[in-house]
Protein backbone atom coordinates (compact mmCIF):
# COMPACT_ATOMS: atom_id res chain seq x y z
CA UNK A 1 0.00 0.00 0.00
CA UNK A 2 1.29 3.59 -0.79
CA UNK A 3 2.10 5.21 2.75
CA UNK A 4 1.22 8.79 1.20
CA UNK A 5 -2.27 7.83 0.00
CA UNK A 6 -4.88 10.14 1.11
CA UNK A 7 -6.35 8.50 3.93
CA UNK A 8 -9.40 11.17 4.72
CA UNK A 9 -11.85 13.16 3.31
CA UNK A 10 -10.47 16.90 3.50
CA UNK A 11 -13.09 19.64 4.47
CA UNK A 12 -12.12 22.49 6.41
CA UNK A 13 -12.87 21.57 9.91
CA UNK A 14 -10.30 18.48 9.21
CA UNK A 15 -8.04 21.64 8.15
CA UNK A 16 -8.67 23.75 11.03
CA UNK A 17 -7.92 20.33 13.06
CA UNK A 18 -4.59 20.28 11.84
CA UNK A 19 -3.78 23.60 12.67
CA UNK A 20 -4.00 23.36 16.15
CA UNK A 21 -2.21 20.69 16.05
CA UNK A 22 0.60 22.47 14.61
CA UNK A 23 -0.05 25.22 16.92
CA UNK A 24 0.05 23.37 19.81
CA UNK A 25 3.47 21.93 18.97
CA UNK A 26 5.00 25.34 18.45
CA UNK A 27 3.28 26.62 21.05
CA UNK A 28 6.75 25.82 22.91
CA UNK A 29 8.76 27.87 21.16
CA UNK A 30 9.36 31.87 21.20
CA UNK A 31 11.00 32.06 17.94
CA UNK A 32 11.84 28.86 15.95
CA UNK A 33 14.38 30.62 13.64
CA UNK A 34 17.19 30.87 16.48
CA UNK A 35 17.55 26.96 16.09
CA UNK A 36 17.71 27.35 12.42
CA UNK A 37 21.40 26.26 11.21
CA UNK A 38 20.78 28.74 8.14
CA UNK A 39 21.69 32.27 8.60
CA UNK A 40 24.47 33.94 10.26
CA UNK A 41 22.96 35.57 13.93
CA UNK A 42 23.58 38.07 15.42
CA UNK A 43 26.63 36.73 17.18
CA UNK A 44 28.62 33.13 17.23
CA UNK A 45 29.52 31.74 20.12
CA UNK A 46 32.90 29.50 20.51
CA UNK A 47 34.57 30.46 17.19
CA UNK A 48 36.62 33.46 18.61
CA UNK A 49 39.82 32.18 17.71
CA UNK A 50 38.99 31.20 14.06
CA UNK A 51 37.20 34.70 13.67
CA UNK A 52 40.35 36.14 15.05
CA UNK A 53 42.85 34.15 12.55
CA UNK A 54 40.45 35.17 9.28
CA UNK A 55 40.46 39.00 10.30
CA UNK A 56 44.30 39.03 10.61
CA UNK A 57 44.05 37.69 7.27
CA UNK A 58 41.65 39.55 5.80
CA UNK A 59 41.50 43.09 7.59
CA UNK A 60 43.36 45.95 5.55
CA UNK A 61 46.06 46.80 7.94
CA UNK A 62 48.15 49.84 7.57
CA UNK A 63 50.34 48.44 4.72
CA UNK A 64 47.48 47.80 2.84
CA UNK A 65 48.06 44.36 2.35
CA UNK A 66 45.99 41.37 1.90
CA UNK A 67 46.27 37.83 1.38
CA UNK A 68 45.19 36.56 -2.15
CA UNK A 69 43.97 33.30 -1.10
CA UNK A 70 42.71 31.46 2.38
CA UNK A 71 41.79 27.90 2.71
CA UNK A 72 38.98 26.94 5.45
CA UNK A 73 38.46 23.71 6.13
CA UNK A 74 36.80 21.15 8.82
CA UNK A 75 34.29 18.39 9.02
CA UNK A 76 30.45 19.80 8.06
CA UNK A 77 28.47 21.16 10.66
CA UNK A 78 32.16 23.10 12.49
CA UNK A 79 30.44 26.77 11.51
CA UNK A 80 33.14 27.43 8.69
CA UNK A 81 30.66 28.91 6.57
CA UNK A 82 28.44 30.98 8.67
CA UNK A 83 31.80 32.26 10.65
CA UNK A 84 33.37 33.31 7.16
CA UNK A 85 30.23 35.25 6.30
CA UNK A 86 29.72 36.92 9.90
CA UNK A 87 33.22 38.03 9.42
CA UNK A 88 32.82 39.29 5.66
CA UNK A 89 29.87 41.19 7.08
CA UNK A 90 31.69 42.46 9.38
CA UNK A 91 34.16 44.23 7.20
CA UNK A 92 31.43 45.71 4.84
CA UNK A 93 32.74 48.96 6.05
CA UNK A 94 36.46 48.71 4.12
CA UNK A 95 35.36 45.81 1.70
CA UNK A 96 33.15 44.44 -0.81
CA UNK A 97 32.42 41.05 -0.74
CA UNK A 98 30.60 37.93 -2.60
CA UNK A 99 29.47 34.67 -1.31
CA UNK A 100 29.02 31.79 -3.89
CA UNK A 101 28.44 28.12 -2.94
CA UNK A 102 30.13 25.72 -5.85
CA UNK A 103 27.83 22.69 -4.65
CA UNK A 104 25.65 23.38 -7.63
CA UNK A 105 28.05 23.25 -10.32
CA UNK A 106 29.30 19.98 -11.42
CA UNK A 107 32.04 21.21 -13.51
CA UNK A 108 35.15 23.93 -13.02
CA UNK A 109 32.74 26.07 -15.90
CA UNK A 110 29.88 25.63 -13.94
CA UNK A 111 31.46 26.98 -10.93
CA UNK A 112 32.93 29.94 -13.16
CA UNK A 113 29.21 30.77 -14.39
CA UNK A 114 28.39 30.58 -10.66
CA UNK A 115 30.55 33.35 -9.69
CA UNK A 116 29.43 35.33 -12.53
CA UNK A 117 25.77 35.07 -11.64
CA UNK A 118 26.65 35.78 -7.81
CA UNK A 119 28.25 38.66 -9.31
CA UNK A 120 24.77 39.79 -11.33
CA UNK A 121 26.94 39.14 -14.16
CA UNK A 122 25.28 37.12 -17.29
CA UNK A 123 26.32 33.47 -17.47
CA UNK A 124 29.19 33.18 -20.22
CA UNK A 125 28.24 30.12 -23.19
CA UNK A 126 30.69 27.06 -23.09
CA UNK A 127 31.54 27.79 -26.69
CA UNK A 128 33.26 31.06 -25.43
CA UNK A 129 35.73 29.16 -23.23
CA UNK A 130 36.76 29.41 -19.70
CA UNK A 131 39.24 32.08 -19.97
CA UNK A 132 36.51 34.98 -21.17
CA UNK A 133 34.48 33.30 -18.11
CA UNK A 134 37.85 34.57 -15.78
CA UNK A 135 38.19 37.62 -17.80
CA UNK A 136 34.53 38.56 -17.02
CA UNK A 137 34.88 37.76 -13.31
CA UNK A 138 38.14 40.21 -13.31
CA UNK A 139 36.07 42.98 -15.10
CA UNK A 140 32.67 42.58 -12.89
CA UNK A 141 35.01 43.08 -9.11
CA UNK A 142 36.74 45.85 -10.28
CA UNK A 143 33.37 47.68 -11.50
CA UNK A 144 31.61 46.68 -8.16
CA UNK A 145 35.20 48.33 -6.61
CA UNK A 146 34.51 51.24 -8.42
CA UNK A 147 30.85 51.17 -7.65
CA UNK A 148 31.35 50.94 -3.80
CA UNK A 149 34.38 53.17 -3.89
CA UNK A 150 36.33 50.21 -2.13
CA UNK A 151 39.81 48.99 -2.75
CA UNK A 152 39.29 45.34 -1.31
CA UNK A 153 37.02 42.56 -2.22
CA UNK A 154 36.53 39.30 -0.71
CA UNK A 155 35.45 36.32 -2.96
CA UNK A 156 34.35 33.30 -0.45
CA UNK A 157 33.79 29.74 -2.53
CA UNK A 158 32.06 27.69 -0.32
CA UNK A 159 32.22 23.39 -1.45
CA UNK A 160 35.45 24.57 -3.52
CA UNK A 161 36.59 20.76 -3.48
CA UNK A 162 33.68 20.51 -6.16
CA UNK A 163 36.30 21.61 -8.84
CA UNK A 164 38.12 18.25 -7.93
CA UNK A 165 34.97 16.24 -8.84
CA UNK A 166 35.54 17.66 -12.72
CA UNK A 167 37.26 14.82 -14.17
CA UNK A 168 37.60 16.85 -17.54
CA UNK A 169 38.75 19.98 -15.99
CA UNK A 170 41.65 21.02 -14.55
CA UNK A 171 41.43 22.19 -11.50
CA UNK A 172 45.10 23.64 -10.79
CA UNK A 173 44.80 25.61 -13.95
CA UNK A 174 41.24 27.34 -12.29
CA UNK A 175 43.19 28.33 -8.87
CA UNK A 176 46.03 29.31 -10.53
CA UNK A 177 43.56 31.93 -13.26
CA UNK A 178 41.90 33.17 -9.63
CA UNK A 179 45.14 34.29 -8.46
CA UNK A 180 46.17 35.90 -11.49
CA UNK A 181 42.79 37.95 -10.98
CA UNK A 182 44.01 39.04 -7.89
CA UNK A 183 47.68 39.67 -9.40
CA UNK A 184 45.60 41.53 -12.56
CA UNK A 185 44.03 43.70 -9.84
CA UNK A 186 46.64 44.65 -7.85
CA UNK A 187 48.43 46.22 -10.52
CA UNK A 188 45.45 48.30 -10.72
CA UNK A 189 45.65 49.33 -6.75
CA UNK A 190 43.15 47.05 -5.95
CA UNK A 191 43.05 44.21 -3.32
CA UNK A 192 41.47 40.71 -4.23
CA UNK A 193 41.20 37.49 -1.55
CA UNK A 194 39.92 34.24 -2.16
CA UNK A 195 38.49 32.51 0.60
CA UNK A 196 38.28 29.01 -0.09
CA UNK A 197 35.92 26.86 2.05
CA UNK A 198 36.41 22.98 2.27
CA UNK A 199 36.25 19.79 4.17
CA UNK A 200 39.64 19.20 3.54
CA UNK A 201 42.61 21.93 3.91
CA UNK A 202 43.08 22.91 -0.46
CA UNK A 203 47.04 22.26 0.17
CA UNK A 204 46.01 18.36 0.52
CA UNK A 205 44.97 18.66 -3.12
CA UNK A 206 47.10 17.47 -6.09
CA UNK A 207 47.58 20.84 -7.02
CA UNK A 208 50.42 22.29 -9.55
CA UNK A 209 53.54 23.31 -7.43
CA UNK A 210 53.36 26.83 -9.57
CA UNK A 211 49.97 27.11 -8.07
CA UNK A 212 50.78 25.92 -4.29
CA UNK A 213 54.19 28.51 -4.43
CA UNK A 214 51.95 31.33 -5.16
CA UNK A 215 49.00 30.37 -2.28
CA UNK A 216 50.86 31.31 0.61
CA UNK A 217 49.85 28.18 2.60
CA UNK A 218 47.14 30.67 4.67
CA UNK A 219 45.40 28.28 6.03
CA UNK A 220 42.47 28.37 9.13
CA UNK A 221 41.53 24.74 10.42
CA UNK A 222 38.03 24.52 12.63
CA UNK A 223 38.32 21.90 14.47
CA UNK A 224 34.65 19.67 15.26
CA UNK A 225 33.00 21.13 18.23
CA UNK A 226 33.57 19.75 21.65
CA UNK A 227 30.39 18.63 23.85
CA UNK A 228 30.99 21.51 25.85
CA UNK A 229 31.27 24.34 23.00
CA UNK A 230 27.84 22.77 22.02
CA UNK A 231 26.51 22.71 24.71
CA UNK A 232 27.54 26.47 25.39
CA UNK A 233 25.79 27.38 21.59
CA UNK A 234 22.67 25.64 22.42
CA UNK A 235 22.30 27.14 25.84
CA UNK A 236 22.29 30.49 24.08
CA UNK A 237 20.23 29.84 21.14
CA UNK A 238 17.53 27.98 23.40
CA UNK A 239 17.25 31.26 25.48
CA UNK A 240 15.56 33.17 22.58
CA UNK A 241 13.89 30.25 20.83
CA UNK A 242 11.96 28.65 23.83
CA UNK A 243 9.44 30.62 25.83
CA UNK A 244 10.62 28.63 28.73
CA UNK A 245 13.82 27.88 30.31
CA UNK A 246 15.56 24.02 29.16
CA UNK A 247 17.06 22.09 31.49
CA UNK A 248 20.50 21.52 31.48
CA UNK A 249 19.95 18.04 31.39
CA UNK A 250 18.13 18.17 27.73
CA UNK A 251 20.70 20.40 26.47
CA UNK A 252 23.56 17.89 27.56
CA UNK A 253 22.26 15.05 26.07
CA UNK A 254 21.82 17.02 22.62
CA UNK A 255 25.03 18.21 22.91
CA UNK A 256 26.57 14.48 23.85
CA UNK A 257 24.55 12.70 21.12
CA UNK A 258 26.41 15.24 18.41
CA UNK A 259 29.79 15.99 19.63
CA UNK A 260 30.20 11.77 20.74
CA UNK A 261 29.32 11.53 17.09
CA UNK A 262 30.95 14.19 14.99
CA UNK A 263 30.87 17.18 17.02
CA UNK A 264 28.25 18.64 13.96
CA UNK A 265 26.25 21.71 15.81
CA UNK A 266 23.86 21.57 12.92
CA UNK A 267 22.82 18.08 13.92
CA UNK A 268 21.96 19.38 17.86
CA UNK A 269 20.02 22.71 16.72
CA UNK A 270 17.73 20.06 14.96
CA UNK A 271 17.78 17.39 17.75
CA UNK A 272 16.62 20.24 20.22
CA UNK A 273 14.24 21.49 17.97
CA UNK A 274 12.40 18.35 17.10
CA UNK A 275 12.39 17.41 21.09
CA UNK A 276 10.53 20.90 21.46
CA UNK A 277 8.09 19.63 18.84
CA UNK A 278 7.20 16.28 19.76
CA UNK A 279 6.51 18.20 23.60
CA UNK A 280 3.91 19.92 22.25
CA UNK A 281 3.99 22.64 24.71
CA UNK A 282 5.01 20.71 27.79
CA UNK A 283 8.55 20.95 29.59
CA UNK A 284 10.99 19.26 27.53
CA UNK A 285 12.45 15.74 28.99
CA UNK A 286 15.82 13.54 27.87
CA UNK A 287 13.10 11.14 26.35
CA UNK A 288 11.71 13.67 23.95
CA UNK A 289 15.50 14.20 22.90
CA UNK A 290 16.10 10.50 22.08
CA UNK A 291 12.57 10.35 20.58
CA UNK A 292 13.81 12.70 18.51
CA UNK A 293 17.49 11.30 17.51
CA UNK A 294 15.49 8.18 16.18
CA UNK A 295 13.03 10.53 14.42
CA UNK A 296 16.19 12.22 12.63
CA UNK A 297 17.53 8.97 11.93
CA UNK A 298 15.17 6.81 11.61
CA UNK A 299 12.17 8.63 9.70
CA UNK A 300 14.84 9.86 7.38
CA UNK A 301 16.27 6.55 6.15
CA UNK A 302 12.56 4.85 5.70
CA UNK A 303 11.35 7.86 3.61
CA UNK A 304 14.35 7.59 1.31
CA UNK A 305 14.48 3.96 1.00
CA UNK A 306 10.89 3.37 0.08
CA UNK A 307 11.59 5.69 -2.86
CA UNK A 308 14.74 4.05 -3.49
CA UNK A 309 15.02 1.49 -6.44
CA UNK A 310 16.01 -1.99 -6.01
CA UNK A 311 19.84 -1.30 -6.94
CA UNK A 312 20.06 2.05 -4.63
CA UNK A 313 19.32 -0.31 -1.78
CA UNK A 314 21.52 -3.36 -2.83
CA UNK A 315 23.92 -0.22 -3.23
CA UNK A 316 23.33 1.35 0.66
CA UNK A 317 23.63 -2.59 1.75
CA UNK A 318 26.71 -2.89 0.51
CA UNK A 319 28.41 0.07 1.49
CA UNK A 320 26.85 -1.05 5.24
CA UNK A 321 28.14 -4.23 4.94
CA UNK A 322 31.72 -2.85 3.80
CA UNK A 323 31.71 -0.48 7.23
CA UNK A 324 30.79 -3.68 9.22
CA UNK A 325 33.36 -5.89 7.85
CA UNK A 326 36.44 -3.26 7.94
CA UNK A 327 35.38 -0.99 10.24
CA UNK A 328 36.32 2.10 8.01
CA UNK A 329 33.54 4.91 7.13
CA UNK A 330 34.92 5.45 3.76
CA UNK A 331 35.02 3.53 0.96
CA UNK A 332 35.76 3.71 -2.86
CA UNK A 333 33.50 3.16 -5.78
CA UNK A 334 35.23 0.42 -7.23
CA UNK A 335 35.02 -1.56 -3.77
CA UNK A 336 31.25 -0.96 -3.64
CA UNK A 337 30.88 -2.36 -6.99
CA UNK A 338 32.47 -4.93 -6.15
CA UNK A 339 30.26 -5.84 -2.62
CA UNK A 340 27.29 -5.06 -4.52
CA UNK A 341 28.23 -7.42 -7.57
CA UNK A 342 28.32 -10.04 -5.00
CA UNK A 343 24.93 -9.50 -3.34
CA UNK A 344 21.59 -11.64 -4.40
CA UNK A 345 18.88 -10.30 -6.47
CA UNK A 346 15.67 -11.41 -7.56
CA UNK A 347 16.50 -11.20 -11.39
CA UNK A 348 20.61 -11.94 -11.34
CA UNK A 349 20.62 -8.55 -12.80
CA UNK A 350 23.83 -6.51 -12.31
CA UNK A 351 24.08 -2.75 -13.34
CA UNK A 352 27.13 -1.59 -15.11
CA UNK A 353 30.35 -0.20 -13.27
CA UNK A 354 29.41 3.52 -14.99
CA UNK A 355 25.51 3.18 -13.65
CA UNK A 356 26.43 2.47 -10.33
CA UNK A 357 28.65 5.61 -9.87
CA UNK A 358 25.35 7.93 -10.91
CA UNK A 359 23.41 6.06 -8.74
CA UNK A 360 25.82 6.70 -5.68
CA UNK A 361 25.78 10.66 -6.81
CA UNK A 362 22.05 9.88 -6.65
CA UNK A 363 22.37 8.30 -3.16
CA UNK A 364 24.33 11.24 -2.49
CA UNK A 365 21.70 13.88 -3.33
CA UNK A 366 19.25 12.64 -0.43
CA UNK A 367 21.92 13.26 1.73
CA UNK A 368 22.24 9.23 3.04
CA UNK A 369 25.57 8.76 2.06
CA UNK A 370 28.39 11.60 2.20
CA UNK A 371 30.97 11.79 -0.77
CA UNK A 372 34.25 13.23 -0.19
CA UNK A 373 37.10 13.40 -3.39
CA UNK A 374 40.41 11.57 -2.59
CA UNK A 375 43.91 12.40 -4.92
CA UNK A 376 45.44 9.06 -5.94
CA UNK A 377 48.53 10.88 -7.45
CA UNK A 378 48.81 9.80 -11.25
CA UNK A 379 45.96 7.79 -10.86
CA UNK A 380 43.64 10.82 -10.58
CA UNK A 381 40.78 11.77 -8.54
CA UNK A 382 38.33 9.17 -6.56
CA UNK A 383 34.85 9.20 -4.99
CA UNK A 384 34.84 7.83 -1.83
CA UNK A 385 31.51 7.20 0.14
CA UNK A 386 30.20 7.24 3.77
CA UNK A 387 26.99 6.05 5.13
CA UNK A 388 25.32 9.71 7.18
CA UNK A 389 23.12 7.38 9.47
CA UNK A 390 24.70 4.55 11.14
CA UNK A 391 25.53 1.27 9.07
CA UNK A 392 23.90 -1.02 11.81
CA UNK A 393 20.57 1.01 11.49
CA UNK A 394 20.50 0.98 6.90
CA UNK A 395 21.47 -2.63 7.10
CA UNK A 396 18.10 -3.65 9.87
CA UNK A 397 15.92 -1.22 7.90
CA UNK A 398 17.28 -2.70 4.43
CA UNK A 399 16.49 -6.27 5.38
CA UNK A 400 16.07 -7.40 8.85
CA UNK A 401 17.27 -11.47 8.42
CA UNK A 402 20.33 -10.35 5.80
CA UNK A 403 21.64 -8.12 8.16
CA UNK A 404 20.90 -10.81 11.10
CA UNK A 405 23.22 -13.62 9.13
CA UNK A 406 25.76 -11.06 7.89
CA UNK A 407 26.15 -10.02 12.25
CA UNK A 408 26.68 -13.61 12.26
CA UNK A 409 28.72 -14.12 10.06
CA UNK A 410 31.00 -10.98 11.35
CA UNK A 411 31.01 -12.86 14.66
CA UNK A 412 31.90 -15.72 14.16
CA UNK A 413 34.61 -14.32 11.59
CA UNK A 414 36.14 -12.61 14.81
CA UNK A 415 35.52 -15.58 17.08
CA UNK A 416 37.80 -17.78 14.88
CA UNK A 417 40.55 -14.86 14.05
CA UNK A 418 40.81 -14.44 18.52
CA UNK A 419 41.19 -17.99 18.25
CA UNK A 420 43.94 -17.78 15.39
CA UNK A 421 45.68 -15.41 17.30
CA UNK A 422 45.64 -16.52 20.51
CA UNK A 423 46.44 -20.13 20.20
CA UNK A 424 47.99 -21.17 17.14
CA UNK A 425 51.39 -20.15 16.73
CA UNK A 426 53.69 -22.13 14.01
CA UNK A 427 56.89 -22.51 16.74
CA UNK A 428 55.53 -24.71 18.97
CA UNK A 429 52.29 -26.27 16.74
CA UNK A 430 52.74 -29.69 18.14
CA UNK A 431 52.52 -28.47 21.92
CA UNK A 432 49.62 -26.56 21.28
CA UNK A 433 47.91 -29.11 18.96
CA UNK A 434 45.58 -30.46 22.13
CA UNK A 435 44.74 -27.05 22.96
CA UNK A 436 43.75 -25.96 19.51
CA UNK A 437 41.59 -29.15 18.98
CA UNK A 438 39.70 -28.19 22.17
CA UNK A 439 39.08 -24.25 21.51
CA UNK A 440 37.92 -25.46 18.05
CA UNK A 441 35.13 -28.23 19.48
CA UNK A 442 34.24 -24.87 21.22
CA UNK A 443 33.67 -22.81 18.54
CA UNK A 444 31.86 -25.48 16.52
CA UNK A 445 29.65 -25.78 19.44
CA UNK A 446 28.85 -22.21 19.65
CA UNK A 447 28.14 -21.90 16.31
CA UNK A 448 26.78 -24.92 15.18
CA UNK A 449 23.88 -24.73 12.85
Amino acid sequence: MNNYALQVELNKKKISAMRQELDAKSSAFADKRFLESLGPPSSIMGREREAKQLLELLHASKDNFIIPLVSVYGRSGAGKSIVVKFVCENLADSASYSYVNLRKARTIFGCANLILEQLDEKCVKSSEGINHAIDQIEKRIEETLVRDKKQHFILVLDEFDVIFSDTRGKPSDFVYKLLNIAENLRSKGYWFCIVVISNSCLSDFALDDRVKSRMDNCEVLFAPYPTKGIFCILNHRAKKAFVKKIDDKVLNLCADLSGSEHGDCRRALQLLRIAGEIAKGSNISEDHVKEAAKKLDGDKLDLILETATAHQRLLLAALAKLVLNSGKEMHSTRKIYQVYSSLPTDDNRKLSYRRVFDLLAELENTGIIIAKTHSNGRHGYHNHYQLSVHHGLVGWTIDRDWWTSELGIKERSDVWEGIRKEVFNPIKAMENRNKFAEVTRRYQERFKP
